[in-house]
C-alpha cells in the first residue's frame, strides 16, 4: 500500500494541514487535503517514467513524483546513497555550471522511472534551486533507491525551442494566461504525443482568494501567482483554447493540466 510521506519543508508542496500543528498549518478550506499526495498518486496511477521538473526550489515537488515512481518499482534492486551529500552537491554545481548535466546515480540501469530536474539559476537565492537543498532532502525522504535524478541548468524559455520528448512535465513558475498559452502551443507536438504537462499554483482559488486582495504567505505578497489564472475569466479562456486544460486539484498550491490523451488531437 502507497504511503505518502507529507513535505515539512519549505516548498509549494509544503503540508499545511491544521491537524500537523506546526507554525505554517492553516485551517483554509484549500489546505487540508495536500496537492503533494495528489501528485505523487497522480504519477504513481498514470506510471509515468520520464518528468521533467522545472521550477523545483528545494525539492518538495521531485520528492513528490520520487514518492510515485518509487512505489512503481518492481525489481529488488536498489541504488545506494552514493556520497556525502555536500560533496554531491558541490559535484552537480561544477558541472551543471558548464552546461552539461550530472545524474545522481552513475549506473543508468534498473530504475523505475527519471526526474530530470532543470533551473536557469542554480544559486539557492530566493525560490530558484537549490542544489544542496533538493540533494539533503532526497536523501532524507529516502525516494532515491529506485529513481534516477538529472540535474542540469536550463533556461525554459530556451528549452521550449527544441523541448525533449516526456510523460510528464511539472511546472512550477510564475505565469500567466498569456505565458502558460504560450508553453502550450510550444509544447504541442509532445501534448499530441501524450505528453502531460502540468502547472502549480493558483489553480482556481478565487474562492479562497478573492481577485485583487492581498495574500501574505511566508511574508511574501503571492497574491498575483495565486489569482493571476485562478480568476473565472481567465480560465475560461484557457479552456476556449481547444487545448484540453483540466483542473487536477484545487487544494493549495493548485494543479492544472493538460492531457490530450484521452482526446482526439487537432489537425
Amino acid at each position: 500500500m502507497f504511503e505518502f510521506k507529507e513535505i515539512m519543508f519549505q516548498s509549494s508542496y509544503l503540508c499545511r494541514r491544521k491537524a500537523i500543528n506546526a507554525p505554517w498549518s492553516s485551517t483554509r478550506p484549500d489546505c487540508q487535503v495536500g496537492s503533494g499526495k495528489i501528485l505523487a498518486e497522480f504519477v504513481m496511477t498514470n506510471k509515468f517514467k520520464k518528468i521533467i521538473d522545472f521550477g523545483s526550489w528545494s525539492g518538495g515537488s521531485v520528492i513528490c513524483e520520487a514518492q510515485g515512481l518509487s512505489s512503481l518499482s518492481n525489481h529488488v534492486c536498489s541504488h545506494d546513497w552514493p556520497n556525502d551529500t555536500q560533496d554531491l552537491a558541490s559535484a552537480a554545481l561544477q558541472t551543471t555550471s558548464t552546461g552539461k548535466s550530472w545524474a545522481l546515480h552513475k549506473n543508468s540501469k534498473n530504475f523505475a522511472g527519471e526526474i530530470r530536474v532543470y533551473d536557469k539559476f542554480w544559486d539557492d537565492m530566493g525560490q530558484n534551486g537549490s542544489m544542496g537543498n533538493i540533494l539533503s532532502n532526497i536523501h532524507e525522504y529516502d525516494c532515491y533507491k529506485n529513481v534516477q535524478f538529472i540535474f542540469q541548468k536550463v533556461d525554459m524559455w530556451d528549452w521550449l525551442k527544441d523541448p525533449e520528448p516526456f510523460d510528464l512535465l511539472h511546472i512550477d513558475i510564475s505565469h500567466t494566461p498569456e505565458e502558460i498559452l504560450k508553453m502550450a502551443y510550444a509544447l504541442e507536438e509532445q501534448i499530441n504525443a501524450g505528453g502531460v504537462v502540468l502547472f502549480a499554483g493558483g489553480a482556481l482559488r478565487f474562492a479562497h482568494a478573492p481577485f485583487g486582495s492581498i495574500i501574505d504567505e511566508d511574508g511574501v505578497d503571492v497574491s498575483h501567482t495565486m489569482t493571476c489564472f485562478g480568476d473565472p475569466i481567465n480560465y475560461r479562456r484557457l479552456k476556449a483554447t481547444g487545448l484540453d486544460f483540466k483542473i487536477l486539484t484545487q487544494e493549495f498550491p493548485g494543479l492544472m493540466c493538460i492531457d490530450r490523451r484521452t482526446s482526439t488531437p487537432r489537425n
